[in-house]
């Protein structure tokens, strides 16, 4: 069956499991080839790296920096 997922050892959901649909996490660019379209959720990774920075150099005082991703919408969803 074309977009099927294959999971080893798993042959089928447990009683009462529908799937409905897969996201992925980080928008890895496996996610959108080889035929699998996954809808992922993208984090701001560069952003993170420079918040991560300032915070360790102590140029911003937040314990806690909160930036904005974006879900990727794909034919997995």
């Amino acid at each position: 069956m074309e977009g099927t997922i294959k999971i080893p050892g798993i042959d089928r959901l447990p009683d009462g499991v529908v799937m409905t649909g897969v996201v992925g996490f980080d928008n890895h660019e496996l996610g959108g080839s080889h035929g699998y379209s996954l809808t992922t959720y993208e984090q701001p990774r560069h952003e993170m790296v420079r918040a991560i920075i300032a915070m360790i150099l102590g140029t911003v005082e937040a314990e806690t920096v909160t930036l904005p991703g974006k879900l990727v919408i794909r034919n997995s969803t």
